[in-house]
């Protein structure tokens, strides 16, 4: 289904409806255009032209012609309208361009001198031109069905020698047909081996048919023409999202795979360092916790009037608080506990001092002080005590 659907992205548009008509129906003439003839202009000079060549009034043929700008004569072309059917007729309600099978070479590549010959639906046709880019001539020859190939040849040369004097001689193998064309701006054809395209911008004026069915078919080709590209480009869109999923599929499956292979290569290398940074965390911890409380009984021990107090133990609970240490003091003087208390409170790395278990025997008073550190005022004064004391 896809390759179909790429092919027919790859093919372009369809081919136009290109009708193309028997050309022994139609008579050919040349007609001169005067230099400096606007364009606008020639197409009333091809009408008087035609009311001179035809018994009949330009109402009553099919006609058209081919001329370029600046060129001393334009190609016209006529056929009287009873010599189509009804039937005929209708089937060129779909077409774009309708006109003689000729019309599909006129803008071929040629050098001055040259003369195309196609098979027609009745025979020859050829092509002449001299030196312009508008054929001089157009001349059909009948070839009966039964005819041998030495007739053939003999009514070719017949052909050459009607059409001109010719210095190149094209010969087409067969009668052209509408082909898919990449370009919107041209029509294409195919002849055999033998390729053409025609502007658009030309085909307008060989369209023998009369001015509203070239407005019905105008409209008609700029309808075609967006409907095939909103088509083709909603199957691209299509397409692109169908590869960008199977690619997000196949690219995400490598790289779950490739994820997985680094991490379990990478796997020892961070446990080993998870270990290590436990264990530099838990030696710190430790290290802050079993220190500090001694460099508090050092600030302690540096307070310099302790009165009659003395220390007879000191608690810390390292694991529980390494900023909190209980000393158990006594005296023989009970005034001194709040004196020691107060001196103790008022040290600048002490967040408060704590009495508790006070009791006085036999003259002496014993009692437990619970001394909290500051934190951050503790670690400075024993850098500052490391930095004094290196």
């Amino acid at each position: 289904m896809s390759s179909k659907l790429l092919q027919f992205l790859k093919s372009g548009p369809p081919p136009a409806r290109i009708a193309l008509l028997p050309d022994h129906r139609f008579f050919v003439r040349t007609v001169p255009v005067a230099a400096g003839t606007a364009p606008a202009d020639v197409p009333a000079q091809i009408e008087l032209a035609l009311e001179g060549l035809s018994p009949f009034p330009p109402a009553q043929l099919y006609h058209g012609f081919h001329w370029v700008p600046g060129s001393p004569h334009a190609l016209v072309f006529g056929c009287y309208r009873k010599r189509f059917t009804t039937d005929q007729h209708a089937a060129w309600a779909d077409a774009v361009l309708v006109a003689p099978a000729f019309a599909a070479f006129l803008a071929v590549p040629h050098e001055p001198a040259t003369t195309l010959v196609f098979p027609s639906a009745e025979g020859l046709t050829a092509i002449h031109w001299e030196d312009g880019a508008v054929p001089v001539r157009v001349v059909c020859a009948p070839v009966p069905a039964e005819a041998d190939e030495a007739t053939r040849t003999r009514i070719h040369a017949a052909l050459l020698r009607a059409a001109g004097a010719s210095r190149k001689v094209i010969d087409v193998s067969a009668t052209p047909v509408a082909a898919s064309s990449p370009d919107e701006k041209q029509y294409a054809f195919t002849a055999g081996t033998f390729n053409a395209t025609l502007p658009v911008g030309v085909a307008q004026t060989l369209d023998v048919r009369d001015r509203d069915e070239l407005t019905a078919w105008r409209k008609k080709v700029r309808n075609d023409l967006w409907l095939w590209r909103a088509t083709a480009g909603s199957v691209a869109a299509m397409l692109a999202i169908g590869f960008l999923q199977l690619a997000m599929v196949f690219l995400g499956d490598r790289w779950d795979k490739s994820l997985n292979l680094t991490i379990n290569r990478n796997r020892p290398l961070v446990a080993e360092i998870e270990t290590k940074e436990e264990i530099a965390k838990t030696v710190e911890e430790r290290l802050n916790k079993l220190f500090l409380p001694l460099e508090g009984m050092t600030e302690i021990h540096r307070l310099p009037q302790r009165g009659s107090v003395t220390f007879n133990r000191s608690v810390a609970n390292a694991e529980q608080n390494p900023y909190v240490i209980t000393l158990g003091c006594q005296t023989p003087n009970s005034q001194d506990v709040e004196a020691f208390r107060t001196a103790i409170g008022n040290l600048p790395t002490v967040e408060r001092a704590e009495v508790s278990k006070n009791s006085t025997a036999n003259g002496r008073t014993t009692f437990d002080l619970t001394v909290t550190f500051k934190p951050d005022a503790l670690k400075a004064a024993v850098a500052a005590t490391v930095a004094t004391n290196p």
